[in-house]
C-alpha cells in the first residue's frame, strides 16, 4: 500500500488549524486551570505543552492559571509526573526546579526492576508506553540540572536494549508484536538515554553508525509505507513519530517527508474530537512548523561529513536566541530549491570543490536578495577551502578583482547576538568593489564541536557563540521561511549594455529616441563598484513622473568621444583612478560643452576620495571644490533633504551621527557641473550596503541622487 495522500497545505493553512486547536482546548480547560482526564495532571500538564509550543504567552491567564494547577497537584502517576517535568522545563527549568525534582523523584521511585514504569509506583505491570514517558521526564529533570541516579539510566538503557524485537520493532510490552507508536518510543528513549544514530571519536575520521537505532527507523520507514492510514488516524502516534524525527534530525524517513505527510491529514481532518488527540495534533503541527534558518548544501562531493552538524547547529541556537528554527537539506540546481526557505546557506567538506552553472545561478538570485553564504575549513585540509575560493572570484564579478579578506571587528556578524572577539571567529568575508556579497569563510572550524565529535568538544564554547551570532545575522539579512510553502528565487537580472553608437542607432529608428543615457566612467580604480546602482534608481523613477529619466546606461573611457552623448557622467570606485593627461583634457572638454560629473566614493573609501580630489584639480586648475551650502536648490528639489530622517549604516552613525554629511561641488555659470558625495551613496541602491562601510542607506541615498541627477538636466 502507498502512502495515503491528502489535499496539499500551506504554511498558511497549518497556522489556521494551529489558531483554531489552541481555541478548541482553551473553551475546555477550567477555572482553576485543569483539564478533565482521568489523569486529570497529566491531561493539563500535556495541553500546557501544546500551548507553549504554539507560542502562546507564558503570561496568559490560563498558562498561569495551568502552571499554578500543576505547581500545587500530583496524582503519582507516571504519565502525569513525566509531562509535568516536561512542560515545566520548557517554561522556567530555573524557577520551577523544586516542583520538577519532585517529578523526577517520583519516577525514580517508579521505575520496576526490568529498567521499566508502569502506571503507578505499585503497578506490577510495566509497559513501553509508560516508560518512554518517564524517559522524557528524567531528560527533561536532566536539563533542568537535576542530579540523575545513573542506575535509573543504565537500567532503562538496558530495558530498552534486551525488548527490541529481532526487526527493529518494539512492541507494548516486553518483546511482543511490534507496535509503530512504540517502535518511535523505543527508538525515541535509546537516543534520550544517550546513544546516537551517528557517533564520531575522532572528528576527521569515519562515521560510526549506531545499529540499534538504524534497525528501528528501517522498521518505521517499512511500516510508513505499508500502513500510512492506520498510523496518520492515530495522533498520538503522529506525536511519537515527530519526536523520533525531531531528536534524529531526520527530515524524510523512509522517503516520506513526515511533517507534510502528518499536516496533511491533520489540517484535512474534521474529526479530531478527543481532547488529547487535539493536543497531540497541535503539538505536532507546532513543534514542526519553524522557519527554517539554515539549510546544508548537498554539493557534488564530500558534503556530509559531519552528520548532525546543522542539526544540534539550529537546536542550540534556537534556545540561545529564544526563537523556534529549523534547517534542511538541499541541492540547489533548481531555483525553487528548499534551499531557497533559509536565511544561511552552509557549505563545508574536504575534496575539491566544484559547482556548475544551475548552482550559480541559485545562488546569485539567493545573495542578491540577501542570503548568507558559509563555507568553513575542514580538519585543516585545504583542499576544499581553496577550491571554494576559487570557484568564487571566479564566478562572481570577476571584472571587479574580487578578493576574500579578514573580517573586521566592526563588522555586524561580531556583535549580532555575543561580542566577539577576531580570535574566535576566523572569518573571510568576499569583497569586490563594495559588492554586498555576504559569503563568508570560517578559517576556525565550527562543525566537529557542534555534530559532537568527542576530540572537539573543549572547543564547543566558541564553537556556538560563533554559530549563535551567525544565524542572528542571517536573519537580519533574509526573512527564514517555513518548510511547507514553495519559494523560488527570482532570477538575477542581467543588465543590459548599451555602446554610444547603439545608442544612436536605437534613437534614429525610434520616433521617441533616446531621452538621456547615463553615462559610467571607465578607470582603473574598481569603476564598477555597485553595479546595479542604475538599474535600481530607473526603477524607482520610472514611477513619477515628475522626476527625471535616464533610460540606458553606458560604459565610457574617459579619452573617447563616446563621452559627449550624455548630459551626465558618473564616477565611483574604491581605488586610484589612474586618470591620464589626455583624460584631463577631454573631460574639461566635456563640461565645457553642458557636461556634467556625478561622483561618489564607493564603501566612502579614502584612497578614492583623496585620489579624485586631485584629478579634480588637473582637470579643472581654475576652479575649486567647494562645500554646497543646505540652502542650494540641490537640496531642497524635488526632494527636501531636511525634511528627510536620515537613513544610513551603522558604521556611518558611529562615525557621523544622524546628520547628512556635505555634498562637495565645482560651481561655474551658476551650475554646478561637478557634484560629488565623500559618502557612498550607491552601494545601498546596488545590492544593500554592509552596516560595517560608511554609507547612505536606499531612502537618503534615492532622494540624494535623484536631487543632483535632476538638477543636472536644468537648463
Amino acid at each position: 500500500m502507498s502512502i495515503m495522500l491528502h489535499a496539499a497545505v500551506s504554511d498558511a493553512d497549518v497556522l489556521k488549524k494551529i489558531v483554531n486547536l489552541k481555541i478548541d482546548i482553551l473553551k475546555s480547560q477550567n477555572t482553576n486551570g485543569s483539564w478533565n482526564s482521568s489523569y486529570k495532571v497529566g491531561m493539563t500538564a500535556l495541553c500546557l505543552l501544546a500551548l507553549i509550543h504554539s507560542d502562546s504567552d507564558i503570561k496568559d491567564e490560563a498558562v498561569v492559571d495551568a502552571i499554578h494547577y500543576l505547581l500545587n497537584n500530583s496524582d503519582k502517576k507516571t504519565y502525569s509526573e513525566a509531562l509535568v517535568a516536561v512542560v515545566l522545563e520548557t517554561i522556567n527549568a530555573k524557577k520551577y526546579k523544586m516542583r520538577i525534582n519532585q517529578s523526577y523523584s517520583f519516577l525514580e521511585a517508579a521505575q520496576k526492576k526490568n529498567g521499566a514504569w508502569g502506571y503507578t509506583i505499585n503497578s506490577i505491570a510495566s509497559d513501553n508506553s509508560n516508560s518512554q514517558f518517564a524517559v522524557m521526564g528524567i531528560d527533561a529533570a536532566r536539563r533542568a540540572g537535576i542530579p540523575v541516579n545513573k542506575a535509573v539510566l543504565d537500567n532503562a538503557k538496558t530495558y530498552w536494549k534486551n525488548f527490541q524485537n529481532n526487526d527493529g520493532s518494539w512492541g507494548y510490552s516486553g518483546q511482543n508484536r511490534g507496535m509503530f507508536s512504540m517502535t518511535c518510543a523505543g527508538v525515541a528513549s535509546v537516543y534520550l538515554l544517550g546513544e546516537r544514530l551517528y557517533s564520531k571519536p575522532n572528528a576527521c575520521g569515519d562515521t560510526v553508525i549506531n545499529k540499534r537505532i538504524l534497525k528501528g527507523l528501517e522498521n518505521l520507514a517499512k511500516n510508513l509505507k505499508g500502513k500510512a492510514a492506520r498510523i496518520q488516524g492515530r495522533l498520538y502516534s503522529l506525536y511519537a513519530l515527530e519526536r523520533v524525527a525531531i531528536y534524529l534530525g531526520l527530515k524524510e524517513i523512509g522517503g516520506v517527508d513526515w511533517y507534510r505527510w502528518g499536516a496533511e491529514h491533520i489540517v484535512n481532518n474534521d474529526k479530531i474530537h478527543t481532547l488529547s488527540d487535539k493536543a497531540f495534533a497541535l503539538l505536532f503541527l507546532a513543534k514542526g512548523s519553524a522557519p527554517i534558518a539554515v539549510a546544508k548544501w548537498q554539493w557534488k562531493g564530500d558534503w556530509d561529513n559531519q552528520k548532525e552538524d546543522v542539526k544540534f547547529w539550529t537546536q542550540y541556537s534556537s534556545e540561545s536566541l529564544g526563537k523556534k528554527l529549523d534547517w534542511l537539506v538541499s541541492p540547489i540546481t533548481k531555483l525553487d530549491a528548499p534551499a531557497a526557505k533559509a536565511s544561511l546557506i552552509f557549505v563545508n567538506g574536504r575534496e575539491r570543490f566544484r559547482m556548475n552553472d544551475y548552482e550559480e545561478e541559485f545562488l546569485k538570485s539567493f545573495l542578491e536578495e540577501g542570503g548568507t553564504l558559509l563555507a568553513e575549513v575542514s580538519c585543516q585540509d585545504r583542499t576544499f577551502i581553496n577550491s571554494f575560493k576559487r570557484e568564487m572570484l571566479k564566478r562572481f564579478d570577476p571584472e571587479l578583482k574580487p578578493k576574500f579578506v579578514p573580517i573586521s571587528d566592526a563588522h555586524p556578524l561580531m556583535q549580532s547576538k555575543h561580542k566577539l572577539k577576531l580570535k574566535d571567529i576566523k572569518a573571510l568575508e568576499f569583497r569586490a568593489g563594495c559588492k554586498q556579497y555576504n559569503i563568508i569563510i570560517l578559517m576556525a572550524n565550527i562543525s566537529n564541536a557542534l555534530n559532537g565529535d568527542v576530540d572537539a568538544q573543549m572547543d564547543l564554547k566558541r564553537a556556538r557563540k560563533v554559530s549563535d551570532n551567525l544565524i542572528a545575522w542571517s536573519l537580519q539579512n533574509r526573512r527564514a521561511t517555513k518548510k511547507l510553502d514553495k519559494v523560488e528565487l527570482k532570477i538575477t537580472k542581467t543588465k543590459k549594455i548599451l555602446s554610444a553608437d547603439q545608442l544612436k542607432h536605437k534613437a534614429a529608428k525610434s520616433t521617441i529616441g533616446i531621452e538621456q543615457a547615463f553615462a559610467r566612467l571607465r578607470h582603473n580604480g574598481n569603476w564598477l563598484s555597485s553595479p546595479n546602482y542604475f538599474i535600481t534608481l530607473q526603477s524607482i523613477m520610472k514611477k513619477n513622473s515628475k522626476l527625471p529619466y535616464y533610460d540606458a546606461e553606458v560604459y565610457v573611457q574617459p579619452s573617447s568621444n563616446d563621452l559627449f552623448q550624455s548630459a551626465i557622467l558618473f564616477i565611483t570606485g574604491s581605488q586610484k583612478t589612474n586618470l591620464k593627461a589626455e583624460d584631463h583634457i577631454n573631460l574639461q572638454t566635456y563640461i565645457q560643452n553642458h557636461g556634467r560629473i556625478f561622483i561618489t566614493a564607493a564603501c566612502s573609501n579614502k584612497e578614492f576620495d583623496k585620489d579624485i580630489k586631485i584629478q579634480l584639480k588637473r582637470i579643472l586648475p581654475n576652479d575649486k571644490l567647494i562645500k554646497i551650502p543646505r540652502t542650494d536648490k540641490l537640496y531642497n528639489y524635488p526632494i527636501k533633504i531636511s525634511k528627510l530622517p536620515l537613513s544610513a549604516t551603522r558604521a556611518y552613525i558611529k562615525k557621523y551621527g544622524k546628520r547628512y554629511q556635505d555634498l562637495l561641488g565645482i560651481r561655474r555659470n551658476n551650475k554646478w557641473v561637478v557634484v560629488y558625495s565623500p559618502i557612498d551613496l550607491s552601494s545601498d541602491l546596488s545590492n544593500g550596503a554592509q552596516e560595517s562601510i560608511v554609507a547612505y542607506k536606499e531612502k537618503s541615498a534615492f532622494a540624494l541622487s535623484v536631487n543632483i541627477l535632476y538638477n543636472a538636466l536644468l537648463p
